[in-house]
């Protein structure tokens, strides 16, 4: 990293991307139609991107998803037969959808079927993530779980979270408490769902939630599950030094070691430089 200035004190990782003060995550199970043609584009709308789940054997779109993963949204496995548990499918899920699913950091994300723990040791060799369902916790602090096989997400619709202010309303918790809010919808109460019919969400619902974020686009960061998490892990295991500088620049270094065969841990962290000139 380049600083064209140096008058620099210090420097420091952000603890949400674009040193915002809490972060959202989106994710869509069963790999419904309408989530290739509705939710990603809506997404797209507000330049927002979202993680959806996929049931491997139900016959998603392939070619559609493959186009939301070439917009920047997050492919993610919800297992191959959407068993309860999933015993078994943690690693085979993985492997059809990146061999289905081209995407810059390969499937690094499960949501659970039924929301009911599999092993947690073949989450953990396969994934950076693992999702529930409601937990004992709404908001995640700013260093994450203190389970990365359990995190929890809000179910939306009939039977869970409704209505533009139910979003919003989690997402000024999330900020206001420094942290991260995700919410979990499987289809909606218009549209082609597929299989993906359990509590529907109103889309409208939604969009508002989406639209209120980019007007707080300086409060709140909307990233995909997987992204936040990769981001968490970085930062906490992240150090960031004066490599050298002279009169004109003066040049950051970002390191860790934490890179795993599941992940690189590349996703861009966001630096704070404290110039003395300000």
């Amino acid at each position: 990293i380049a600083f064209g200035c140096t008058m620099v004190s210090a420097q420091e990782i952000a603890t949400w991307s674009g040193d915002r003060k809490g972060a959202a995550s989106f994710t869509f199970d069963d790999g419904a139609p309408s989530h290739v043609s509705d939710a990603g584009p809506l997404f797209e709308k507000y330049g927002y991107r979202a993680t959806f789940n996929l049931v491997t054997g139900w016959n998603p779109d392939w070619n559609g998803f493959q186009g939301l993963a070439n917009k920047g949204h997050e492919i993610a496995s919800h297992s191959d037969t959407h068993g309860n548990p999933m015993s078994g499918e943690e690693a085979s899920s993985k492997s059809t959808i990146e061999n289905k699913i081209k995407q810059k950091y390969g499937c690094i994300t499960v949501a659970y079927p039924n929301c009911t723990v599999p092993n947690k040791q073949a989450v953990n060799a396969n994934y950076i993530i693992g999702r529930i369902c409601n937990g004992s916790y709404e908001v995640v602090g700013k260093d994450g779980p203190s389970d990365w096989a359990e995190v929890p997400s809000l179910m939306t619709g009939t039977t869970g979270l409704q209505g533009t202010s139910g979003f919003t309303g989690k997402m000024k918790n999330a900020v206001s408490q420094g942290g991260w809010i995700s919410f979990l919808t499987h289809g909606f109460t218009t549209g082609n769902n597929g299989s993906a019919t359990y509590s529907p969400t109103n889309i409208n619902d939604i969009e508002g939630a989406l639209q209120w974020a980019n007007d707080n686009d300086g409060d709140i960061w909307v990233a995909p599950m997987g992204y936040v998490a990769m981001y968490i892990k970085e930062r906490k295991a992240s150090k960031v030094n004066k490599k050298s500088g002279d009169a004109n620049s003066i040049t950051f270094e970002v390191t860790h070691s934490i890179k795993d065969n599941i992940s690189a841990y590349d996703y861009p962290l966001t630096i704070k430089i404290k110039n003395d000139n300000n």
